[in-house]
């Protein structure tokens, strides 16, 4: 495992955040694979150049990612020249690999006539404003009781201050809700889930952080999956659409509930 405070050992699998292979790419000996996950990402600076380095030392390189779409437009032909595509969502839920789901979405889209665009999507704090209005809340909060009333749920937020007053109505509302992001603790995250698990929080209000590689199981220290995913947070990326809702797909016995009141689907 490539990460601060370890010797790194001479094992023939290493595995490191890309963060920490581009910085110690002068003391890394190119491998003869090299597996790249969340593949998607692959046009960013850090990506890229680790990319690049593997490619030009004679490594094959495999990028792996349930969303192969940019926002940003951007291709990855420079990294990648060949696409295998998998199995579709359709065959995986047919084939029991992920769970059938039960999809409410609000007869109308949010007025985001207001809202600007920021690099492809739209800007997250004017997004919160239009968001954030007691009516949209209250309407998440009655939807959850009457379709998803129990269930162990992820609540997808515009920005912090959105994450958390969603968390605190939630709360006073009479259904435990934990907020979470990205300056959230190793413990406090470990806490949250678990207490997710117990059910002592029922859902678990979030920006930006239960998406890419968020594994609850692993943060529980127990198998759990989410039940129930709310989406008050419109966007333009299908990327982000997909990994957002895709939390709540993994394999169970009953099908996911999705609340959409944020216009995603239409």
């Amino acid at each position: 495992l490539l990460t601060s405070g370890r010797i790194r050992s001479l094992l023939p699998i290493q595995v490191g955040t890309i963060g920490t292979v581009y910085s110690r790419l002068a003391k890394l000996t190119a491998p003869t694979i090299l597996f790249v996950d969340e593949a998607h990402l692959a046009g960013g600076n850090m990506f890229s150049t680790v990319i690049q380095w593997a490619l030009d030392s004679g490594s094959i390189v495999i990028g792996l990612t349930g969303t192969p779409q940019r926002l940003d437009g951007k291709p990855l032909g420079k990294q990648f020249q060949v696409m295998v595509q998998a199995r579709s969502t359709a065959w995986l839920i047919e084939q029991g690999r992920l769970s059938r789901y039960r999809y409410y979405a609000a007869p109308h889209a949010p007025d985001l006539s207001g809202v600007k665009k920021q690099a492809g999507d739209w800007n997250k704090t004017e997004l919160a404003e239009a968001m954030g209005k007691r009516v949209i809340t209250g309407d998440a909060i009655s939807h959850w009781k009457k379709y998803a009333n129990g269930l162990r749920t992820v609540i997808y937020c515009c920005n912090v201050k959105h994450s958390k007053a969603t968390a605190e109505a939630f709360t006073a509302a009479g259904i435990p809700t934990v907020h979470v992001d990205a300056d959230t603790t190793g413990a406090e995250l470990q806490e949250a889930c678990q207490g997710l698990a117990t059910g002592k929080y029922l859902a678990m209000s979030n920006c930006e952080l239960v998406i890419e590689g968020f594994d609850l199981s692993m943060q529980a220290g127990a198998d759990v999956t989410l039940e129930c995913c709310i989406l008050l947070r419109p966007t333009e990326s299908v990327a982000r659409y997909l990994q957002m809702v895709f939390r709540s797909l993994r394999r169970k016995p009953k099908p996911a509930i999705i609340l959409d009141h944020s216009g995603c689907a239409l």
